[in-house]
């Protein structure tokens, strides 16, 4: 076989082996597109199983069923106007309980959002698997950018730890006897937004002296 006669027959060879990959890739696509379409079915249904839930909890939602993870984008949504009306967020998953995060950011003084804030933790806090020593956490969301911290919550005694993270691992812990003076050292240590909200103050108005009357 000359080398001619073996370049033809490698060229028609590698012209089939293109033609048959070409072939694969469509039904490769193909295939990936059934699926897509298949899970938008899947989960319009189970959007519309969701929406018709929370329609059926009325003003009694079930917040255990909204905290877990991986849910429903519906769930996640109600869950999110939830924690947001109480001064909360959303912010992940507990690796160690495998439950959806609820996280905390305070500015420097914002009038009435300790009351706020510790009302929506109570709202939340027996719907949340416990950690060890019987704590539940949430996030701490803060100016410091080389740490993370949590807020350790007990129910059952009604005390606080501020717990700081790095790398994963506790390296302080501050007690505070209740809720409030823990968000309190928050608000004026853990901030997230260095704002002042002041409240309403009298203002006195200076009257401006004319041309004339000043010289």
């Amino acid at each position: 076989m000359t080398i001619t006669t073996e370049l033809d027959l490698l060229n028609r060879q590698l012209a089939l082996a293109q033609a048959k990959h070409t072939a694969a890739v469509a039904c490769l696509r193909a295939a990936e597109r059934k699926e897509d379409l298949a899970d938008e079915k899947v989960n319009g249904i189970k959007a519309k199983i969701a929406a018709l839930t929370i329609q059926s909890w009325g003003d009694k939602p079930d917040i255990a069923v909204l905290l877990q993870p991986r849910c429903s984008y519906v769930y996640y949504n109600y869950l999110s106007a939830l924690a947001s009306d109480k001064g909360l967020s959303v912010n992940g998953e507990w690796i160690d309980t495998k439950q959806t995060a609820l996280s905390i950011a305070m500015s420097r003084h914002k009038v009435g959002a300790i009351e706020l804030v510790a009302s929506g933790i109570r709202l939340f806090a027996p719907f949340i698997r416990k950690a060890k020593g019987g704590w539940v956490k949430f996030g701490v969301s803060c100016h410091e950018s080389d740490c993370a911290w949590e807020l350790w919550y007990s129910p059952a005694r009604g005390n606080c730890q501020l717990v700081k993270q790095v790398l994963c691992s506790a390296v302080e812990r501050i007690a505070h006897g209740t809720l409030e003076l823990a968000l309190a050292h928050i608000e004026q240590n853990l901030w997230a937004d260095n704002t002042l909200d002041i409240e309403a103050q009298q203002v006195i108005d200076v009257p401006v002296l004319e041309e004339s009357m000043a010289h």
